[in-house]
């Protein structure tokens, strides 16, 4: 799985707290889950189930430094798998990156598992390369949605969906299904196939809303099944509007990779947050520093255009390691990017999000 660096300022410093969701499929998909101590810190790991209850939990006292992972981190701590818990990171002193990955136990494939701190609960957010029986990752492809309510009162998430269509289509879009569903205080709810289960949706790609009268966290796996077994895909987590690229900013992709139709293709998608239209510029880095164009775009209001092999379809060559920079015309309102680059031979695809910088 691809992933960008993470700075300083993102550790967790006392007296915060962090967690991440295990799998809803615990029992087939492992989860390794572990430590980097920025700053020597003290605290404690815990195991906490979808229902709000302590499972398993452990003090520590760790030295600047020092790394160590749970593998499995359920094994580490001396009880079974359980779906949908959440491993949770209290630092009473110091500063430490928790990190966590899941593993297919039949393909092996790994997913990152975001780390959720306390700003990264919103009542506005998208899942980006959502799927339903669509996208790069084809008719087995479904989306897994799971939610936590930190709050003291239950939280009613409204769920919409907007298809990815090809930036140069001018066919009206689509209608934009909704559910609902209510996630109670202190607790994980988890959806299955969201998609096809709660919006009735198949053979789709794009930007899955969440909207709710009460902040809520959000992180979704998509995922495909290969014919011998097991899946393979991305996770992701809810993007806040804090993540989006506004006027005056740039969106970098440091690795657009589109070399071949049996190598890496990477698909770009974009959604416009704005009531109107926004044009935005592609501009395209040799890994050499040297330029291979730029392409201009125009996105519709509150739609999400894709462009597949985006690299090659806008320069006409492929590329191992080029960088993409996405940049909003001035004074337009904000959009989330998000490349789906997949291995063409396995079908395994991650969804690489842009590090933003101003312009």
């Amino acid at each position: 799985f691809a992933q960008n660096g993470v700075k300083a300022a993102q550790a967790i410093s006392a007296p915060e707290s962090a967690f991440l969701f295990t799998p809803p499929d615990s029992a087939t998909q492992r989860t390794n889950a572990g430590v980097f101590v920025l700053e020597s810190s003290t605290g404690a790991v815990s195991i906490v189930d979808s229902e709000g209850v302590t499972r398993a939990s452990y003090s520590y006292d760790w030295p600047s430094g020092y790394h160590i992972q749970g593998s499995t981190i359920f094994q580490a701590l001396g009880i079974d798998p359980i779906p949908s818990a959440r491993v949770v990171f209290r630092v009473d002193t110091g500063r430490i990156f928790p990190f966590a990955v899941s593993l297919d136990a039949s393909t092996n494939d790994p997913i990152g598992l975001d780390v959720f701190a306390a700003k990264k609960q919103s009542s506005v957010q998208s899942i980006l390369g959502a799927a339903r029986g669509g996208g790069p990752m084809g008719p087995t492809s479904r989306t897994d949605l799971q939610l936590y309510n930190s709050g003291p009162d239950d939280a009613l998430v409204s769920l919409s969906f907007r298809t990815a269509r090809p930036i140069t289509s001018e066919a009206p879009p689509s209608g934009t299904p909704i559910g609902f569903v209510t996630v109670p205080s202190h607790k994980v709810v988890t959806l299955r196939d969201v998609i096809g289960a709660k919006l009735g949706l198949d053979g789709v790609v794009g930007t899955l809303d969440l909207t709710s009268d009460n902040p809520v966290f959000a992180f979704a796996r998509v995922t495909a099944s290969p014919a011998e077994g097991g899946l393979y895909g991305f996770g992701i987590a809810g993007q806040i509007l804090d993540s989006a690229i506004s006027s005056r900013f740039r969106g970098v992709f440091l690795a657009d990779t589109d070399n071949g139709y049996f190598l890496f293709h990477s698909d770009l998608h974009l959604t416009n947050l704005s009531e109107a239209p926004t044009r935005v510029t592609l501009d395209f880095t040799n890994a050499d520093g040297t330029s291979a164009g730029t392409r201009d775009v125009m996105l519709p209001a509150r739609e999400t255009r894709s462009i597949e092999a985006v690299w090659y379809s806008s320069t006409g060559f492929g590329t191992p390691f080029g960088r993409l920079d996405v940049i909003p015309a001035d004074g337009s309102g904000p959009i989330f990017a998000t490349l789906l680059r997949q291995d063409r031979r396995t079908g395994d695809t991650d969804a690489v999000l842009p590090i933003v910088i101003p312009q």
